[in-house]
């Protein structure tokens, strides 16, 4: 496999790999609440204190099975993974083409060399 063929598949893989590092990011900060209030007190805490703070960094309340966060963030990151999917998908594509064109003109090439033989 030639360097220019490897190229593509490098550059497919390095934009999925930012994608998804900037989905996780997005998706860390859309489903973890402020954690300011927990950030400013490093002292020892009575338990229902440390239940809140549970509570405020997790979206959990301790003692419910109810997940705390909103469905608004959850379509967000549904639609951030679809479209990053899809952008991968499409990156792909590019790439599959781009060898395509290149393989075409390839056998074009040696027919038309294998022509100019049989001419002879």
């Amino acid at each position: 496999m030639s360097s220019s063929s490897r190229r593509p598949a490098r550059l497919l893989h390095a934009a999925f790999a930012l994608l998804l590092l900037l989905l996780a990011g997005s998706a860390s900060s859309l489903l973890t609440p402020s954690t300011a209030v927990a950030e400013e007190q490093s002292e020892a805490k009575p338990a229902a204190a440390k239940a809140e703070e549970t509570k405020m960094v997790t979206g959990f309340e301790p003692g419910t099975n109810e997940e705390q966060v909103s469905g608004f963030n959850l379509m967000v990151i549904a639609y951030l993974a679809f479209w990053g999917v899809l952008f991968v998908y499409f990156l792909s594509l590019v790439g599959r083409q781009k060898k395509l064109k290149g393989e075409l003109g390839e056998l074009k090439a040696r027919l038309d060399a294998l022509e100019e033989r049989t001419k002879e």
